[in-house]
C-alpha cells in the first residue's frame, strides 16, 4: 500500500476541474433565485482564500482563480463562525469594516455558509456579495444552506478518493497526485511501499476483522515512525546482510522484546525495498486477542 508522508492541504487537493465544475453548476442554479450581483465558491486552508468558482453580475467583485490572505477576506467571518453569516453593511460591521474588500469596493452586503468535510474541517465557503443592499428571504437562505451542504458532500467524496478507508493512509491516487503536482520538482517528497507478510494465515486463523485490525495497527505505526513530528527511530536491517532469522532471535520461537514468547508462524511483518523491520516484535496469541478484542477460540 502506498504511504504518503507529506503535509498536504485540502485546498490543493480540492482545487481541480471536477470540483470547479460542480461549484459552477451550483452558482448557475443559485443565480436564478437570488438577486445578488456576485456569487462565489472559495477554498481555504486557514491561511489562504482561493476562488474556485465565481459568477459576477454588473461588478467584478470576485476575480476567478484569485488568491488572497484569508484574514483579509469576508470568508474569514464564515470560517470563524462555522455557520450561516449575513452582514447587511460590511462598512458598519466591526469584523469587516477594515477588510480589504471594504476598502477597495466600499460598503456591501455579504452572506455566506461554510463548506466542511465530514471530520469538521472547514475547507471553503459559498457566498453572495453585492454593493447594493439585499436581504435573503427564508426560502433563499434555505437554498444557500442546501447548496452549501451539497458542495460539502462533493468535497468529501473528492477528498476521500485520495485515502484508503481502512487505514486513512494515502492511496495510489494520492501518490500520483503528489508526484505529478506542478511544483513536484521543487519539493522533497517521500514515498514508502510496504508489503505485509503472513496476512493470509492471520485472516484464515483469526478472521478478517483481526486482519483488518492488524493492517490498521501497521499503518498507524508506520505513520508515527515516518512522521516529521515523531521521535521514534527507524531501526532497520539490511535483508541481504542479516543473519538467518533463528540466529537473529537467539533461538527459534524467542523474541528480543519478549524473551520466551515468540511470534506465531503467521506474524505480520513489514518489508520494504532492501530493508525489513519486525513491527512490534511479532504477534503472539495474546497480541492476536488484543487485536480482535475478543477471547480466542478454544
Amino acid at each position: 500500500m502506498p504511504l504518503i508522508m507529506n503535509a498536504l492541504l485540502p485546498l490543493q487537493i480540492l482545487n481541480n476541474s471536477r470540483t470547479a465544475d460542480q461549484a459552477n453548476k451550483v452558482l448557475a442554479v443559485m443565480s436564478d433565485f437570488l438577486a445578488v450581483d456576485t456569487l462565489f465558491v472559495a477554498l481555504n486552508d486557514g491561511l489562504t482564500n482561493v476562488m474556485l468558482a465565481t459568477r459576477n453580475g454588473v461588478h467584478l467583485l470576485a476575480h476567478p482563480a484569485s488568491a488572497t490572505p484569508l484574514a483579509d477576506a469576508y470568508c474569514r467571518v464564515v470560517v470563524e463562525d462555522r455557520s450561516y453569516v449575513e452582514i447587511p453593511n460590511t462598512a458598519d460591521n466591526p469584523r469587516t469594516t477594515a477588510s480589504a474588500p471594504t476598502r477597495q469596493y466600499g460598503p456591501a452586503t455579504f452572506v455566506g455558509v461554510p463548506l466542511a468535510l465530514q471530520d469538521g474541517r472547514i475547507v471553503g465557503t459559498l457566498c453572495g456579495w453585492d454593493t447594493e443592499p439585499f436581504q435573503l428571504t427564508p426560502p433563499q437562505r434555505h437554498l444557500l444552506e442546501s447548496m452549501g451542504d451539497f458542495l460539502s458532500y462533493v468535497f468529501e467524496l473528492e477528498w476521500q478518493s485520495y485515502w484508503d478507508p481502512l487505514t486513512a493512509v494515502g492511496n495510489r491516487r494520492l501518490m500520483d497526485w503528489v508526484l505529478d503536482a506542478p511544483n513536484a520538482a521543487s519539493q522533497q517528497k517521500s514515498v514508502v511501499f510496504c508489503d505485509m507478510d503472513n496476512l493470509k494465515p492471520l485472516n484464515e486463523t483469526w478472521g478478517h476483522a483481526v486482519g483488518d485490525r492488524a493492517i490498521r495497527v501497521l499503518a498507524d505505526r508506520l505513520q508515527r515512525i515516518f512522521s516529521p513530528e515523531g521521535n521514534e527511530p527507524l531501526r532497520r536491517r539490511r535483508i541481504r546482510d542479516s543473519p538467518p532469522r533463528d540466529e537473529r532471535r537467539g533461538r527459534p520461537g524467542s523474541s528480543p522484546r519478549s524473551p520466551g514468547r515468540g511470534p506465531t508462524s503467521g506474524s505480520p511483518r513489514c518489508r520494504g525495498g532492501h530493508y525489513e523491520r519486525d513491527l512490534g516484535g511479532g504477534v503472539d496469541q495474546r497480541s492476536h486477542d488484543k487485536l480482535a478484542g475478543v477471547n480466542p477460540p478454544r
